[in-house]
């Protein structure tokens, strides 16, 4: 129905146009005609339309009129551009309607201007020529041709321009066919090639065309919204269509035609379709052409009316009736107009972009008020989740970006505990805060992640999985830092599995039960294949054993070994699947322990052992700093943190009894004297000490070192003693040193030595000072002149590796000093005040040296 009502319309429009075509177009070209005649100048020639082609067809796109432009008396002096353009459309204008297309140059007889009005009343007009390169002639054989097509609307124009190829057989009954052809849309720079083909044989026609654009994607218009920008784009489409027709014998000037055409879009359904038509050329001005088009995408029927003001080259009613009894000749189609799509297929379509923002959340923990990494963060708007779902990082911080402007909640789920935050705004270009605190009750773990050498792996990423539930897990991932630990807060207490994964290998803990409040240690090593075992050692009382020697054996037979580290625990990995035996030993201690384990692939057993210390006596010696036994003395002693106390014997001796033999040292208080450590001496279960402890009262005494003349010496040295325990530093620059922790009321020997001296040595009291005065061995003397150039130095300092001396000054004054003490060597050269020149000298046996402070 709706079908029978579409052609009544377009047949009412015919109808129409055939008025308005017999009662003012003609009426109005024939005015033209006259006036073109009685024209006195060229300029004052009115513009004319040269063809009018009434048009309703739905598929044309309408364009923009051409404005006809009267050229003014006044400006016959000052010709432009544009008005030489309007004469030579007038001179063309009243060529055609003079009927001169006949008669004229040729390359206007294969030229046409068109004039289209669409069924909703908006005009376009064309010029089309097709010109052959070289001569023109209708004889058989090759003809090469251009043809040029610009066409303009009110809303878009197009230029064609194609070259082609056509041979028309001996008997000029058949003709081949070949062209290529470049289209451009001016409106939004559109482009495309076609390759078609053409074969006419006497009254049938076949013909096909090849598109294909060169041109991308255009932005056609753009829309701002409140919530976003809605773009327009349009592009070009590849299509082929292929057409077949023929006119009949005793009417060639009736022509029918069937045509298939396909174009392919990308943001549509392809096109595929079939058109019918039929073209009637009444006279060699009139035609008529009625048609349906159908694709999948639409269909509706047409009707083309064209009337031209010259005559055309096609077979018409009236004046080819004499010769459709005649022979075949098509040589009038060499200049034939090549009938394809001139007009751009094009394909449209919209993008909205949405203004976008973002939500930053940050989930803590309420307890501790600390920030809780891997909780789930989703957001969610009008009930339906939107976007990713992001995991909060080391800082508790997940961002959800892109989030279209609106409203959102945020849902926040980490293990069993969940929560929804109240609804929040996001606006463009801004990221918007939301923190959510969850109630988590909950323990800690520090996983160590190791190489098969015990080293610690960086940037290894380890999953920590709670399994209680057999219905539900939970899991959360860190990744090692540079030393290889992991450090897991907040998981809620129950059983975890944690697996470590660094380039491509991983391995997976055993249970580890997590405790509120709790943090459980975790140490994975990472070989590249096979099991762990995880072997802890503690002795009998339950304290974990560093340095313990643990074996996994296979039978009798060794397969690999480890030691325990200061927490107890030897992680040996690499070991194939299957049952072994593992041993603990560690001197000291009875004989090991063993245990049977299983161990599977990527997985980590877990094997305890215990082993009971091997115990002995100890005997102490103690004695005060001069060597006298402290006989019948009361005693405090330490080992391995456990107190003894007693008196000692006549031989001032302390015996103890239950001591572990792994004790490497004993710590005696004596009332009256310092406490003091010593060193055990193992020989099987029977173990020595002998402590010397020094009075507590504690003072300290100053020594001063000068050579013959007086002269501070540094790097001199000073040892004192007390007959068992030796005290030794070296003097500074200035020949002092203090020598601190002597015992108030003893005496002391003191020995001071420096090369290229005589040492000397004495007796001295705890707490006083002493001037000690070194000579030179013979040989060893210098001539240093000193020029002191009113800078009031007061003295100058001689360095060298392991010496020094300070050489005091006599304020303004220059002298001589001569030393037999510093020995052959390159010296640095100072002085309190000013600058030393020269700053480094070589000094020898008898070389006077001369030194200038400034």
């Amino acid at each position: 129905m709706i079908l029978v009502r579409q052609v009544q319309k377009n047949l009412t429009n015919i109808l129409v146009w055939l008025l308005v075509l017999t009662n003012l177009v003609l009426p109005t070209a024939q005015a033209a005609n006259t006036a073109e005649k009685t024209a006195v100048t060229q300029e004052q020639a009115a513009s004319q339309d040269a063809t009018i082609v009434l048009k309703l067809d739905k598929s044309q796109t309408p364009q923009t009129v051409l404005v006809p432009r009267k050229i003014e008396a006044s400006s016959k002096n000052k010709t432009t551009d544009q008005d030489k353009m309007f004469q030579f459309g007038n001179q063309l204008l009243s060529y055609y309607l003079q009927e001169g297309k006949s008669e004229g140059p040729e390359w206007l007889k294969t030229t046409t201007l068109n004039f289209y009005i669409s069924e909703d009343f908006k005009p376009t007009y064309s010029l089309e020529t097709i010109q052959p390169f070289g001569e023109r002639n209708n004889n058989p054989g090759d003809h090469w041709f251009w043809q040029g097509r610009y066409a303009r609307s009110e809303d878009a124009s197009t230029f064609n321009f194609g070259l082609g190829w056509r041979n028309l057989a001996p008997d000029r009954q058949s003709l081949l066919g070949m062209n290529l052809f470049y289209d451009y849309g001016f409106k939004y720079n559109l482009a495309r090639i076609g390759l078609g083909g053409e074969y006419f044989n006497k009254l049938s026609e076949y013909r096909f065309n090849v598109y294909h654009p060169i041109t991308g994607d255009k932005l056609a218009n753009v829309n701002y919204q409140n919530n976003g920008i809605l773009y327009s784009y349009i592009r070009a489409v590849d299509g082929v269509d292929f057409e077949l027709g023929t006119s009949f014998t005793h009417a060639r000037w009736l022509k029918a035609f069937v045509k298939g055409y396909y174009y392919d879009n990308k943001h549509k359904d392809d096109e595929r379709g079939y058109q019918l038509r039929t073209t009637m050329q009444f006279s060699p001005r009139f035609n008529l052409e009625l048609g349906y088009r159908c694709s999948n995408l639409n269909h509706d029927p047409y009707a083309l009316i064209t009337y031209q003001l010259a005559d055309t080259m096609a077979m018409s009613r009236n004046k080819g009736q004499a010769k459709e009894d005649g022979p075949y000749d098509l040589s009038d189609k060499l200049l034939q107009l090549v009938e394809r799509e001139n007009d751009i297929k094009t394909e449209t379509w919209t993008k909205f972009v949405a203004y976008r923002g973002s939500i930053k959340t940050t989930v803590t923990n309420s307890h501790s008020n600390t920030a809780i990494v891997g909780a789930t963060v989703q957001a969610y708007q009008n009930g339906a989740a939107v976007g990713t779902a992001v995991v909060t990082d080391n800082s508790g911080i997940a961002t959800i970006s892109g989030l279209a402007v609106g409203s959102y909640t945020v849902n926040v789920t980490y293990g069993s505990y969940g929560k929804t935050n109240d609804a929040i705004m996001v606006a463009k270009d801004t990221t918007v805060p939301a923190n959510v605190s969850l109630d988590v009750v909950s323990g800690g773990a520090k996983v160590t992640v190791l190489d098969a050498h015990s080293v610690g792996i960086s940037g290894a990423t380890v999953v920590a999985t709670e399994s209680s539930s057999p219905t539900s897990s939970f899991s959360v991932s860190m990744t090692t830092n540079a030393n290889g630990f992991a450090t897991f807060t907040n998981l809620p207490p129950g059983t975890y599995t944690f697996t470590a994964a660094y380039q491509g290998n991983s391995m997976a803990s055993e249970a580890v039960s997590i405790t509120a409040g709790k943090t459980s240690d975790v140490t994975i090593l990472l070989p590249t294949s096979g099991g762990n075992i995880r072997a802890v050692v503690t002795d009998d009382s339950g304290t974990v054993l560093g340095g313990a020697t643990v074996k996994v054996l296979s039978g009798t037979t060794t397969v690999a070994t480890g030691t325990t580290g200061t927490n107890g625990v030897a992680i040996i990995g690499g070991i194939a699947a299957g049952s072994y035996t593992v041993s603990a030993s560690l001197a000291d201690y009875t004989a090991s322990s063993t245990s049977s384990v299983e161990i599977s692939e990527g997985k980590t057993s877990t094997s305890g052992l215990i082993l009971t210390r091997q115990r002995g006596t100890l005997t102490v010696t103690l004695k005060d700093s001069a060597g006298t036994l402290l006989a019948n003395t009361s005693y405090s002693l330490s080992v391995s943190g456990t107190t003894y106390t007693g008196i000692t014997d006549a031989s001032g001796q302390a015996l103890v009894n239950n001591i572990a033999t792994s004790a490497t040292s004993v710590i005696a208080s004596v009332t009256g004297y310092n406490d003091t450590s010593g060193t055990i001496t193992w020989t099987g279960t029977t173990g020595i000490a002998t402590i010397t402890l020094a009075g507590n009262g504690s003072t300290s005494s100053t020594f001063t070192v000068v050579d013959e003349k007086g002269d501070y010496l540094g790097g001199a040295t000073v040892s004192l003693t007390d007959g068992g325990t030796t005290l030794t530093q070296p003097t500074a620059d200035d020949g002092k040193v203090t020598i601190n922790g002597l015992t108030s009321g003893i005496a002391y020997s003191y020995t001071v030595t420096m090369p290229g001296t005589s040492s000397t040595s004495g007796t001295i009291s705890a707490g006083q000072s002493k001037t000690a005065r070194l000579t030179a061995n013979s040989g060893n003397y210098f001539f240093i002149t000193i020029s002191d150039n009113s800078v009031n130095a007061t003295y100058i300092q001689f360095t060298c590796s392991g010496y020094s001396v300070r050489v005091p000054l006599t304020p303004n004054m220059n002298m001589r000093y001569t030393t037999n003490i510093m020995p052959t060597a390159t010296y640095q050269i100072t002085s309190n005040v000013g600058t030393c020149t020269p700053s480094t000298r070589q000094i020898g046996s008898g070389n006077p040296v001369t030194i200038s402070i400034n």
